[in-house]
């Protein structure tokens, strides 16, 4: 079995390629995407296997130099495919008053959509 874990990291090959880093400006928040990354986007009205394109991009870096937007970058734009709907994780409220015989418990879980980073698109 060792022989076999050894066999195939040798096997393996790096990634000459260069690794687009971006970060974008969705949903009210800043999020850092490579390609390939999954992403959780607040809950559209999209289908699975759609395009989105996210055209907020403030910082866009390789390995030798970096872009900076003024506030985004013109041009620039990351394209997610929707992979489905997804829930959030369960959040529990609970409400009570002592000594009044008072209590409520509610329970919430956030809707999103699931997206993966499929191409990160410079001017």
């Amino acid at each position: 079995m060792l022989d076999h874990l050894l066999s195939t990291k040798n096997n393996l090959k790096m990634s000459t390629e260069k690794q687009l880093t971006a970060f974008v400006a969705v949903d009210g928040k800043q999020v850092k995407v490579q390609k390939g990354n999954f992403l959780l986007l607040d809950k559209r009205d999209v289908k699975a296997g759609d395009i989105i394109s996210l055209d907020k991009v403030l910082l866009l870096t390789d390995e030798k130099k970096a872009t900076l937007g003024k506030p985004y970058i013109k041009g620039a734009s990351v394209n997610v495919e929707v992979l489905g709907p997804v829930k959030g994780k369960k959040i529990t409220v609970l409400k009570k008053k002592r000594r009044k015989g008072y209590k409520v418990k509610q329970g919430a879980r956030k809707h999103y959509i699931n997206t993966i980073v499929k191409e990160l698109k410079t001017k």
